[in-house]
């Protein structure tokens, strides 16, 4: 096998910190948008906790509120944002109940961009088995929450039928005037997909108990209960996504560290590299 040349080895280094950089540019660009996804002061049980001491309990609304100002800012920004060169299915998204159309908006966009991310960068730090184990955890979690949503569908569709047919008066059939959202949003990883069709889910399961709510065989607590189970989910997710995207970027600044240190030397196996950031962006995510 030939020997490189000099020439030959600060080509590959010069290549190596240009990938980095680049790599390091769309993480930069991505992180407020990500980082507004779990934030202090945010519902769920992933979130930064607020420290309650230094608070009244006015001034934690407040923080709740301006963080998921903040998120549905970057949710926006997100939807409307059209990436070159980069291939996309667009869906449309119709959502009624306010609460499900927030989780579209305020967490959607940052979960189908870390996956991004992952597909787009992951094979520099990762080796396959490694970048599959990731995917696996993330099916997992987007399994877990459809599943539970066409669990409760299925429920409500039952109940309302029983009640319908048992019912003496007149039925009432509630509709919703607008919807919420009713946009297209770019999906840019596969992994986004399911959700997208849970969403919708979570949405009609919430009209059938709203129904049973409108003719008496149901109550506020219970619709209410479903869109608390909808945001918990939601935000396990979140957490996955959020462990993905900071693994992925720490080993993105260490791989640019040894490349602006290695000016002049021959680049480092991008293989050998691959597998401490692999297992270090792997316990991010399961942490």
């Amino acid at each position: 096998m030939t020997k490189p040349t000099e020439n030959q080895d600060v080509e590959q280094q010069r290549i190596a910190t240009q990938e980095a950089l680049d790599a390091q540019a769309a993480f930069e660009d991505a992180g407020d948008h990500i980082g507004a996804s779990v934030a202090a002061g945010d519902a769920g049980e992933n979130a930064r906790p607020v420290e309650r001491p230094k608070y009244t309990r006015d001034e934690i609304r407040a923080l709740v509120r301006e963080n998921a100002r903040r998120q549905r800012v970057r949710g926006e920004e997100e939807f409307a944002r059209v990436y070159p060169n980069t291939m996309v299915v667009s869906v449309p998204i119709s959502l009624g109940d306010r609460n499900i159309a927030s989780s579209a908006l305020r967490f959607l966009g940052a979960f189908d961009r870390v996956i991004h991310l992952l597909n787009t960068f992951g094979h520099r730090y990762m080796k396959p088995g490694e970048i599959n184990a990731l995917r696996e955890s993330i099916h997992v979690l987007v399994s877990v929450y459809a599943d539970e949503a066409r669990q409760v569908l299925e429920q409500g569709r039952e109940l309302v039928t029983k009640g319908r047919d048992g019912f003496s008066g007149l039925w009432l059939e509630p509709t919703w005037t607008t919807k919420t959202m009713d946009r297209v949003f770019n999906v840019k990883a596969r992994d986004t997909m399911p959700l997208v069709v849970a969403l919708h889910t979570w949405d009609a399961a919430i009209l059938e108990f709203s129904t049973l709510n409108f003719n008496g065989l149901g109550g506020d607590d219970q619709i209410n209960a479903l869109r608390e189970r909808e945001r918990k989910l939601f935000t396990q997710l979140n957490k996955l996504s959020r462990g993905i995207y900071d693994g992925l970027q720490r080993r993105n600044d260490e791989q640019l560290d040894r490349a602006k240190e290695a000016t002049g030397e021959t680049a480092a196996s991008g293989e050998d590299d691959s597998g401490a950031g692999a297992q270090s962006a792997t316990d991010d995510a399961s942490a």
